[in-house]
């Protein structure tokens, strides 16, 4: 992908988790989706102040966590239900990985 909002996604991103390990690979690759979904947010976010986009996207805020986010995008259209399951997977995917890094 050449776009610039995407700008971080192409083929050299994929190639550089491969020197990762699995759970590496997952964990970056799932922050890097929230980054984006996080980063799509801000466009739909009805409020253009800093102040108020912090309280809903910073710890503690109803959209901080991964799954919030998804739930809000899914909520209001903005994905569909394939892109929901997938993004959920990912999530459950990603929450074992750490959990496993924590066990570890």
């Amino acid at each position: 992908m050449k776009d610039k909002t995407y700008g971080e996604i192409s083929f050299d991103f994929a190639f550089s988790l491969t020197n990762e390990s699995e759970r590496g690979a997952v964990l970056i690759g799932a922050s890097k989706v929230e980054v984006y979904l996080e980063k799509l947010l801000n466009i739909i976010l009805p409020s253009k102040t800093k102040a108020y986009k912090s309280r809903l996207l910073n710890y503690r805020g109803p959209l901080s966590s991964l799954s919030g986010k998804i739930e809000l995008l899914y909520a209001f259209r903005i994905v569909d239900e394939q892109v929901y399951n997938s993004l959920n997977a990912l999530r459950k995917i990603r929450n074992e990985a750490a959990q496993d890094l924590l066990t570890t």
